[in-house]
């Protein structure tokens, strides 16, 4: 018997206003929580917590109804289960309000890590953060000291800064969702640890889908993924067209030979077009290593940079104003072989089959393991603040490697 759906029926305190006469079915259920408010849904998931269910842990907009014991002896409550027991993530309730995250991360340290090595993710919720400030102590706390964001000359995130090295997660249109992707895969150096804050939750929708990039991986096609595995996946940029932001801007200077000297430092290939516009190359793994399990993931941007990933009427007007090549950013297999839209809609069905989402309170913070989960961004309605943080920076042997063998600074 679907747990929500049994409190609702039997007229609990928090939901009697429903008087039902009949068990609701999963999409009355669904209905009637977003329909209360803040406090009455924090009451409702007390409520819940007391009989050993969980309203948090959702696929594919279902709520999941099954139960599993905490994995250690940390205090938690009703872990986030998807369809198949596997939790993403495990959830951390504060057992009173006003109890302080800090020391409750700093008494768990140990718990901490081997829950991101089994489930990739850790929900706290309902503690005492700190805002920015806190936040920026917490992951030092749990991970080690933050980190610069790694993607600033290949990547297309705008960001602002809050606090030290927080700042705001990506400042892009709330009326177009961001795909599923591994932060910085495109990178020469990635986080090993991502942290999101909810400051502010977003009027209507705005989650922050997630998804197991193991699990993506035994997902996709093995030829696709033995065709990856061996040509990688090239990167491309074009600076100073279209929409994309200028070289000079970007990289914080006009000289050159200087932006020539930093892309060979972090692996990509720099190549001036025309007068003034700079393509840059990069070729990356697809399927990476994990530096502390030695799992395989994958870990890549193919279903986050490619053109087509983009909203479809975006994507038809840039394929007719561009040549493949000249498009501000996509990418192709490793050999400059275009990638099939067959093979990218495989790929983002191997993604969408893992994804887990929930509805962000404000207060929430989200720790992953940036290479065992992938995550996204709904689009949203309203004012929608989340904040973001890296530590535990991951490099590759060298900047140009396609090794699947990676480096952890501590």
């Amino acid at each position: 018997m679907p747990g929500v759906a049994y409190l609702l029926h039997k007229g609990h305190s928090i939901v009697s206003r429903f008087e039902c006469c009949r068990m609701p079915s999963q999409d009355e259920v669904l209905q009637r929580i977003r329909a209360l408010s803040p406090s009455q849904r924090g009451e409702l998931e007390q409520a819940l917590a007391a009989h050993g269910i969980d309203t948090l842990g959702r696929r594919g907009g279902r709520i999941a109804d099954q139960r599993q014991a905490a994995a250690s002896e940390a205090p938690t409550r009703a872990p986030v289960l998807s369809a198949d027991d596997h939790s993403l993530p495990v959830l951390i309730q504060a057992q009173e309000a006003g109890e302080g995250l800090l020391d409750w991360i700093d008494g768990h340290r140990a718990w901490i890590d081997e829950a991101l090595a089994a489930s990739g993710g850790v929900l706290f919720r309902g503690f005492a953060v700190g805002g920015a400030a806190g936040v920026e102590r917490c992951i030092e706390t749990a991970c080690g000291p933050t980190i610069d964001y790694a993607g600033v000359y290949q990547g297309i995130a705008v960001r602002r800064q809050v606090h030290g090295k927080i700042f705001t997660s990506t400042e892009f249109s709330s009326g177009l969702a961001i795909n599923l992707h591994s932060e910085c895969s495109f990178a020469h150096c990635w986080p090993l640890r991502i942290c999101f804050y909810c400051s502010r939750p977003a009027v209507r929708d705005g989650r922050t889908p997630l998804a197991d990039t193991r699990r993506v991986l035994r997902r996709v096609d093995p030829g696709i993924r033995a065709r990856f595995e061996q040509s990688g996946v090239m990167y491309v940029r074009n600076y100073g067209i279209g929409t994309a932001p200028a070289w000079q801007d970007v990289f914080g200077t006009r000289d050159r030979g200087e932006v020539e000297q930093i892309c060979r430092g972090i692996g990509v290939h720099a190549e001036w077009v025309g007068k003034d516009r700079l393509r840059t190359r990069s070729v990356r793994p697809a399927v990476v290593r994990h530096p502390r399990s030695g799992e395989e993931v994958w870990f890549n941007h193919v279903n986050s940079a490619h053109v087509r990933s983009n909203n479809p009427a975006l994507a038809d007007a840039l394929m007719k104003e561009f040549a493949p090549e000249d498009l501000p950013r996509t990418c192709f297999y490793g050999d400059g072989t275009e990638i099939e839209t067959a093979t990218l809609e495989a790929i983002r069905n191997a993604y969408q089959g893992e994804t887990i989402q929930f509805d962000w309170l404000s207060g929430d913070l989200l720790l992953l393991d940036n290479m065992l989960t992938a995550h996204g961004r709904q689009s949203y309605t309203g004012e929608r603040e989340v904040l973001v943080g890296m530590a535990a920076n991951v490099r590759r042997e060298r900047p140009e490697s396609m090794s699947d063998h990676v480096a952890v600074d501590l």
